[in-house]
């Protein structure tokens, strides 16, 4: 037997439930806050706050690793976030690559130690990356 398809259908009514915005604001790269030392006391501000050649310590977890570099030159950039989505770019050079890139595993909570750069005034920053430290497991890796 066969279906009329001419017919009208019955309308249809859509309960609207209520609905909340779960949109994240994109935020600079470099606000993760970071802790240093200044006149013997810690403070912790935002990375982007952090004077440029001041060593800091910033934990997240890494969400992002990109290899770069040559084979015999290998660097990485490493991306971490923070609990509230901020975030912070750091670099891992050529001398501390072998030491430290086998802790920088993502989705791995880590806490890293290195010099603030910012290689032009007022523009984002980045951490060069000396020491890392997992927190999930607290294997560190330091390199000299």
């Amino acid at each position: 037997m066969q279906q009329d398809r001419t017919s009208t259908t019955a309308p249809t009514h859509r309960d609207r439930a209520a609905t909340t915005s779960t949109l994240v604001r994109p935020r600079r790269p470099d606000c993760l806050n970071a802790e240093f030392i200044s006149d013997r006391k810690t403070i912790t501000r935002r990375l982007d706050r952090v004077p440029p050649g001041t060593l800091a310590t910033l934990t997240g977890t890494v969400t992002v690793v990109s290899m770069f570099g040559t084979g015999e030159q290998p660097r990485a950039l490493v991306t971490l976030t923070g609990t509230a989505g901020d975030v912070a770019q750091c670099i891992v050079d050529t001398e501390h690559y072998l030491d430290l890139c086998s802790f920088l595993v993502t989705d791995t909570t880590v806490r890293v130690s290195g010099k603030v750069r910012r290689p032009v005034a007022g523009e984002t920053g980045y951490v060069e990356v000396l020491a890392v430290q997992t927190v999930d497991e607290m294997p560190s890796a330091v390199s000299a």
